[in-house]
């Protein structure tokens, strides 16, 4: 029986045969990016192994973090590749195709390398269709798709960020020797035991958690059986594995397509820095007089305000579905400007405008 790459992802966790969590033996980490999110996120995953990191543009300090390494050059991140498990791109979404033409020798090197466990390539990136594509395309130039790629691909958004992130929200992670768990990075398990799915417009898999931090996990770029799912994305049981992994660190994994992803994100975070912006150029400020609504958008604007503008242009320029979303926010203050003059003070707008 043929099968798409849609129908690898597992329908529920339940049909697993097996369940894994954290991997038994600790995993090589890289993060590039050391961003007020890539500090953090180099953090969030030292639980997970061994951590380096690396920025350009950002001076190793004299004495390694507590938590991570800092690389000291790009040769010793091309080296490093050699050897990792995995690498975390927390890089602008405008700066990825740069970053992969930065780390081409060293992809080169690794898809060259005698080495049997392949390295998992993720971003975490705020819209997903275009770093997801712009990775896959670089793993196909260099000539390495199919069951024995050399390379894994998942996309990620944690919906969390630097103010937002509560570190009480996260449970003590368990010591890695203690776990039992299979270890995908040594080898492809069969799809056959975790059963079929499509992924759908919307998230497929909620995990259960009692935690409030949030992961998105894309593996696959679009809602089509054809060509739906990256040539190195993950096996059905490969997700499992992942989705359960970032559970133990704390973290609510909710699986869907990149697409799905984007069209949600401009509606949710694409319109939220979208008008916490809005409210700074308003000069919102707080005020003696200030109630609940009014304080709630003081937070809102200091909330997203906080992130860089390259971030804020990212969000509104590399997602293919916020342009809509602006359109359609501005038709909707239009709608209630309209009301107002033309109504008068005690009629609202019609019902569906």
């Amino acid at each position: 029986m043929n099968r798409t790459p849609a129908d690898c992802i597992p329908a529920n966790l339940s049909s697993a045969k097996s369940q894994s969590t954290l991997p038994s033996q600790p995993l090589d980490i890289i993060v590039l990016g050391l961003g007020r999110f890539g500090r953090l996120w180099a953090d969030c995953v030292s639980h997970l192994g061994r951590v380096r990191t690396y920025d350009p543009a950002v001076s190793p300090p004299p004495a390694s973090d507590h938590t991570h390494t800092q690389l000291p050059d790009l040769k010793a991140l091309h080296q490093a590749l050699g050897i990792c498990d995995i690498l975390f791109f927390c890089v602008p979404i405008s700066a990825m195709q740069q970053t992969l033409i930065e780390l081409g020798p060293g992809l080169i090197s690794r898809r060259q390398a005698v080495t049997v466990k392949p390295l998992w390539l993720m971003d975490t990136c705020s819209v997903k269709v275009q770093p997801m594509q712009h990775i896959q395309h670089t793993i196909d130039q260099l000539g390495d798709t199919g069951e024995q790629s050399s390379f894994r691909l998942l996309g990620l958004h944690p919906m969390f960020g630097p103010d937002s992130f509560n570190s009480n929200s996260v449970p003590q992670s368990p010591p890695l020797h203690a776990l039992h768990a299979f270890h995908p990075l040594d080898a492809r398990w069969e799809d056959d035991e975790v059963g079929q799915s499509k992924v759908p417009d919307t998230a497929i898999r909620d995990s259960n958690s009692n935690t409030d931090l949030r992961l998105v996990l894309c593996p696959q770029i679009t809602d089509s059986k054809d060509n739906s799912r990256p040539g190195s994305g993950p096996s059905g049981s490969e997700l499992l594995f992942w989705e359960q992994s970032f559970l133990q660190l704390g973290f609510r994994s909710i699986v869907m397509s990149a697409d799905a992803h984007d069209r949600e994100a401009a509606r949710t975070q694409g319109l939220t820095h979208l008008l916490g912006r809005v409210l700074e150029a308003f000069d919102i400020d707080e005020s003696p007089m200030a109630t609940t609504g009014y304080r709630t958008l003081c937070e809102l604007r200091e909330q997203t305000c906080h992130d860089t503008w390259q971030l804020f242009l990212d969000l509104q320029q590399q997602n293919n579905y916020t342009p809509a979303m602006r359109c359609e926010l501005q038709k909707a203050f239009e709608t209630v400007c309209t009301a107002l003059a033309e109504l008068g003070a005690h009629q609202g707008p019609k019902q569906g405008h």
